[in-house]
């Protein structure tokens, strides 16, 4: 079983070099195979569902793990998020908490061994899921430009009948909107007034009027976290 973990850069190679640091420090390869393909958008700056399902598409991993690229993981991050899906009944999708996260996710992480819950979106700051639950669901809509999509694929996940499930007891630490500002200053427009909006109303058309859920940071203390 090997799981493809992909990251996304988008100029900023301080966060990305840490982020992939944490991923090869943190991630034991021998007890959960896996590999690590990293894709630079930068230049061509296209959809993030266009790219995730071009990748995906020639993945032959058996799981698939999307991992912002402001991110870093810990210590058997990759081992507990899988072990969910042998653990549970009916698994689509798993994610992990996070200090810069809206929902469930944004909760503060468990001391408990194992902690579970059902929940209505994974975020896409790190979210793990089968392929075969890609192919099933035909892949990320993309009419989603920059975000939005992994709400969407989560809703159509549920509508299939597969479970959303948030493991409390795994953190993954997220600089907050790295990657974002980086698009904002490339784009000259707010990303926020334009893009989100224009996925909410994408989001909204394609479920008949669901809420998507917003982004807001959770109430995390950050100064625990190391600062680059």
């Amino acid at each position: 079983m090997i799981t493809d973990i992909i990251v996304i850069k988008y100029n900023v190679p301080i966060l990305e070099k840490e982020c992939i640091k944490s991923i090869l420090e943190f991630t034991n390869g021998q007890e959960t195979p896996y590999h690590l393909t990293i894709y630079d958008n930068y230049p061509k700056d296209e959809a993030l569902s266009v790219i995730w399902n071009r990748l995906i598409a020639k993945s032959e991993a058996d799981y698939i793990c999307l991992l912002n690229s402001d991110t870093q993981v810990e210590q058997n991050w990759l081992k507990k998020m899988l072990e969910v899906f042998q653990k549970e009944v009916n698994i689509g999708l798993v994610g992990p908490t996070s200090n810069r996260v809206g929902g469930q996710q944004g909760r503060i992480k468990t001391s408990k061994e194992y902690a579970v819950s059902d929940i209505k979106y994974i975020c896409g700051l790190c979210m793990i899921f089968p392929k075969s639950i890609w192919e099933k669901v035909r892949g990320f809509n993309e009419r989603f430009f920059f975000t939005g999509e992994d709400n969407f694929f989560s809703w159509q996940v549920q509508k299939m009948g597969f479970r959303s499930v948030v493991r409390h007891d795994i953190f993954i630490f997220h600089h907050w909107h790295g990657s974002y500002r980086e698009a904002q200053k490339r784009r000259g427009r707010s990303i926020r007034r334009f893009d989100a909006r224009e996925s909410e109303r994408i989001f909204r058309e394609l479920t008949n009027g669901a809420k998507n859920p917003d982004g807001r940071p959770s109430d995390i203390n950050l100064n625990q976290f190391p600062k680059l």
